[in-house]
């Protein structure tokens, strides 16, 4: 089953915000670099961007570098051969102190350089595994068991002449394959009893080691795994240059690699896995060789121990001879997009929201999710306190989109405080502190409970918001008359925008030439009149 990446990302709105939601296409892009376009939010208002959050997907990330204003740099770097989706959001305050979230999506087509890019592009799975196997199978010259270890010995694995056993970093001098008298063999990574007995997987060099003789026979056949009892070599034990054999944490026989090799030796048998076996975990007293057990040991030492610049140059070495190359070494991240033992993951990644979305007036505040797959909101619901409550239009999440739910908060003269609790298909938990402040709002002269002024005290800007008494009271569109005065009863001129939204109406006040002070308003809004105090900062 795949399983959905989420984000959760919040912020707060208001009635007035308005913004612009774009997509910035990167076109084709080549996976690993970074390319970067500049993006500019485009909002209502003067706005300073306070801090960003961006979605963390297995194809890599985006990154968001702030200015002081209105402008960010958005850059990526895939990390996959797919087509490549996220979002970036900014976390924006306006010039009145109003907080609010602007989005930005992100769109990639990234490519690998190597030459079954063209093959495996944007697939996964077993689409990913049967795609990456044909080309594999396709390019592949297959030696003879001698002509192999030849090579192995004289080219692939000889530097300056000297050869080095992977296991033990014992080293011999050769120019081709060791005779019998040596201290030398070959070792083969996947047992030769476990399928890689005949051409081409005997003589497959990306699995096939040259090793000190008694490293090689104390291993065997056995898998590869952690050692947590050591056992002495009078019952059957072996330790040589930081590998060993022993028990592992069950109390069976394994052999585990010194560190420097334990990647190396995980990304040949994934290699092997890949190119020659449909099934590698079979039930039954023959079994595969690459059981769960073993997977899940191998696959932490991929990605405990990253291909080193020798193990990139040796799988070149083998894909000049060979002509096949491991996939797994010159892209790790690949073992996301695979299935060698069951289904493939897609990584699940979740980024730590704001501690808590505030309520500082009657809002609407969104909660917004970011999803790169399908998804279906089971539930989202408010613990601890009924004055919040949850509006959701639809349940169904769509592809590279963003997911919102309106939360909402009444006036009220206490404070409030409560959890909201959202759980979606194939997702974590997510639990989010709701917090509404008490509201001192606007000192009325007549019953004015449905006028509300914020913030008071005011800066440079308040905002006066009248809502209807009900739906026979739409006030969308109406023209209100508006009146200023001081404490002492003069009249005051003062520039003021009008906003509507469903059953309201706000007037948004310019303040920046008005001293300190009481500043009294009337509204006249379809026959009634509202009125209140603005308090002018200093």
């Amino acid at each position: 089953m795949k399983i959905n990446k989420l984000i959760a990302l919040l912020g707060l709105c208001s009635a007035m915000n308005a913004y612009s939601v774009e997509t910035i296409d990167f076109g084709r892009v080549n996976a690993g670099d970074m390319s970067g376009k500049p993006y500019k939010f485009k909002a209502d208002r003067p706005i300073s961007i306070e801090k960003l959050r961006t979605t963390r997907l297995i194809q890599g990330y985006i990154s968001v570098t702030a200015s002081e204003q209105e402008n960010a740099q958005i850059a990526i770097t895939p990390i996959q051969n797919t087509h490549f989706t996220g979002a970036a959001f900014a976390f924006v305050r306006d010039d009145m102190g109003n907080r609010f979230t602007v989005p930005a999506f992100v769109s990639a087509q990234a490519h690998y350089a190597e030459e079954y890019d063209a093959v495996s592009y944007d697939k996964y799975g077993d689409d990913f595994v049967q795609a990456l196997r044909g080309y594999l199978n396709g390019v592949h010259k297959v030696y003879s068991y001698n002509e192999a270890r030849d090579i192995m010995y004289g080219y692939v694995d000889n530097y300056n002449g000297i050869v080095e056993c992977p296991y033990t970093g014992r080293t011999i001098a050769a120019t081709k394959r060791p005779d019998g008298t040596a201290d030398f063999d070959t070792e083969h990574t996947w047992p030769q009893s476990f399928g890689a007995r005949n051409a081409p997987e005997q003589s497959d060099m990306h699995h096939m080691r040259p090793s000190y003789k008694l490293a090689n026979s104390s291993r065997g056949n056995l898998e590869f795994g952690e050692v947590v009892t050591s056992v002495p070599a009078s019952q059957g034990g072996f330790a040589d240059g930081g590998s060993e054999k022993g028990r592992d944490a069950s109390g069976n026989f394994v052999f585990e690699v010194r560190d420097s090799f334990k990647g190396d030796i995980a990304r040949g048998l994934f290699y092997f896995a890949l190119k020659y076996t449909n099934k590698v975990n079979e039930d039954g007293t023959t079994g595969a060789f690459l059981k769960q057990t073993q997977y899940d040991v191998l696959k932490n030492w991929h990605i405990n121990d990253a291909p080193s610049i020798k193990e990139q140059e040796r799988n070149s070495r083998i894909k000049e001879r060979q002509f096949s190359h491991n996939p797994f070494i010159e892209h790790p991240q690949i073992i996301e997009r695979v299935n060698l033992i069951g289904e493939y993951s897609r990584s699940q990644y979740s980024m730590a929201a704001d501690s808590a979305i505030v309520f500082t007036t009657a809002t609407a505040i969104p909660a917004y999710f970011y999803f790169d797959l399908p998804s279906k909101l089971e539930y989202a619901e408010v613990i601890g306190d009924n004055n919040f409550t949850v509006n959701v239009a639809d349940s169904n999440a769509a592809a590279s989109s963003v997911y919102s739910i309106s939360i909402n908060h009444p006036v009220s003269e206490t404070a409030h405080e409560a959890e909201l609790k959202v759980k979606f298909v194939d997702s974590p938990e997510y639990r989010i502190i709701l917090k509404g402040e008490a509201t001192s709002g606007v000192d009325c002269i007549k019953d004015c409970s449905d006028a509300i002024v914020y913030p008071n005290p005011a800066g440079d800007y308040a905002i006066v918001r009248i809502s209807s008494a009900g739906d026979e009271d739409n006030y969308f569109g109406i023209a209100p008359k508006v009146s200023f005065s001081d404490a002492s009863g003069r009249a005051i001129e003062l520039k003021y925008e009008t906003g509507y939204s469903a059953n309201s109406m706000e007037l948004r006040i310019d303040l920046n030439n008005q001293s300190a002070g009481q500043i009294f308003f009337n509204v006249e809004l379809n026959g009634e009149v509202h009125s209140g105090i603005i308090n002018r900062k200093k």
